[in-house]
């Protein structure tokens, strides 16, 4: 009996670690910066909106050479 117990605990926290990764990839993917940030700054975040990205476009910011 208690080590039907085991298996099922164990299954479980398998199955809560994949929910928790699935969650954190939809919040990188809205744009929040989750990676290395523990559940009660997440939290913080969630509150707030998330930061603007600054999109990588080259050239826009190259002086001209101009006459």
């Amino acid at each position: 009996m208690p080590d039907d117990r085991l298996v099922r605990r164990k299954e479980l926290r398998e199955k809560l670690a994949k929910i928790k990764s699935a969650a954190l990839a939809e919040l990188e993917r809205r744009g929040y910066d989750v990676p290395g940030k523990t559940p009660a700054q997440i939290r913080l975040m969630l509150k707030q909106r998330p930061s603007k990205r600054k999109p990588h476009v080259e050239g826009i910011n190259q002086e001209r050479d101009g006459p």
